[in-house]
């Protein structure tokens, strides 16, 4: 029986195949001491006489294999402490599988014994600017980036991660030049045309935005690798606001909202659309599902304006009150707080309200801006206080209080 057992193991190692998830190059293969009922990792060592490295690499992978990152990391570790022939690979898996648990750390001290150990490779250092990336350290996470563009320069993915860097730096101008790269590298790939689609409309280009973007719509949806097809709709519909075309924002936000119901932001930029067309009920109830779906502060800041577009000023204080009452001090708290309490007759705390949300624009420090903050919140500082000195005027003229 064990002899017919021992047949059959050897039979399922020759049908294996190796899928390359890892770059150790341990002479054959075996299989791990447990199979499990999700099956064996394909990519398995299969010899007659394993090594003890070779027996904890493939333990390493078949925990990978059945999603459990933590173990593998560990169990990749151990391999390493018994002296396996080609440990350079064994860092790579290392590397990948911190990036998995988030252990940003562990993976840039793994992708760099790696690269330490090989020649020059362009995926290396791009891997590792992204763990670079993650953890914060911006300044590396380009310095890698750039290494890698000039080892390969057709090396797309560093040209995207780019094209992110700068646009984070709101130095669009540059981020444009890497999306352009990421297009010119891989003409097939939706993401390089979406960001400089979203480029151009932060550089004000909106009609060029907009004609780029229909141009080469069917490469954008008919990309296979673009799961996120609603994008598209949310950023034409931000075209079409910005050139203040709201019927057609609106229709693009509603095809991404049949996409994906749950889209975070097209709910609420509905309701910004309807609040500029002075329909403030009806931007209300919009502003109100999208915080039901996303319930970040932008939303609120929205929802607080519609109110006082809606001359619900009552409700549009209660909103304010609650970003108060949450260490929101953000400008556009006050701002809209102000815009309530005009409305209600409260003149005086109003005024008030414009000059504390002045004082909150005169903190911004623009080149502190992190990779990732939401970009709604990027705004232009010499347009947002003529936007507040604005304000103040309409307030003292009586806009609100006559409305």
């Amino acid at each position: 029986m064990k002899k017919v057992a021992l047949i059959c193991l050897l039979l399922l190692g020759f049908l294996s195949i190796a899928i390359g998830l890892s770059t150790s190059t341990e002479t054959q293969k075996v299989y791990p001491k447990v199979s499990t009922s999700k099956g064996l990792a394909p990519d398995l060592y299969l010899p007659d006489n394993p090594t003890p490295a070779i027996i904890k690499i493939n333990e390493a992978k078949q925990a990978w294999f059945e999603e459990r990152y933590a173990e593998a990391c560990d169990l990749w570790r151990e391999a390493l402490n018994l002296k396996p022939n080609h440990p350079e690979g064994i860092w790579h898996d290392i590397g990948m599988c911190d990036m998995k648990i988030k252990n940003y750390n562990g993976a840039i001290q793994a992708y760099t014994n790696y690269i330490n150990m090989i020649s020059k490779e362009a995926t290396s250092y791009w891997e590792r600017g992204r763990a670079y990336l993650k953890s914060g350290d911006i300044v590396s996470a380009e310095k890698d980036f750039l290494e890698a563009i000039s080892i390969d320069k057709y090396h797309t993915d560093s040209y995207f991660q780019m094209t992110l860097i700068e646009e984070n730096r709101n130095d669009f101008e540059k981020a444009l030049f890497y999306a352009d790269k990421t297009i010119e590298t891989e003409p097939s790939w939706s993401s390089g045309y979406e960001n400089k689609a979203y480029l151009l409309h932060r550089l004000g280009k909106n009609q060029e935005a907009k004609d780029f973007l229909l141009q080469n719509r069917t490469v954008i949806l008919g990309d296979s690798r673009n799961s996120s097809k609603d994008y598209f709709y949310n950023l034409l519909g931000d075209i079409y606001a910005a050139l203040k075309d709201y019927p057609e924002a609106i229709e693009n936000y509603q095809k991404a909202l049949n996409i994906n119901s749950n889209h975070p932001y097209a709910e609420v930029n509905i309701c910004i659309a309807l609040k500029e067309q002075g329909k403030g009920v009806e931007a209300v109830q919009h502003c109100l599902r999208g915080i039901d779906i996303f319930p970040h502060w932008n939303a609120f800041f929205n929802l607080c304006e519609a109110f006082a577009v809606a001359k619900q000023y009552d409700r549009g204080l209660n909103v304010c009150n609650f970003l108060i009452n949450n260490e929101v001090f953000h400008y556009r708290t006050y701002k809209y707080c102000a815009m309530n309490k005009a409305g209600m007759g409260d003149i005086v705390g109003a005024l008030g309200d414009v000059e504390r949300s002045r004082i909150e624009v005169n903190k911004w420090e623009p080149e502190k801006v992190a990779v990732g903050e939401a970009r709604t919140w990027l705004d232009n500082k010499e347009e947002t206080l003529k936007s507040l000195d604005e304000l103040e005027q309409d307030i003292k003229n009586g806009k609100y209080s006559n409305r």
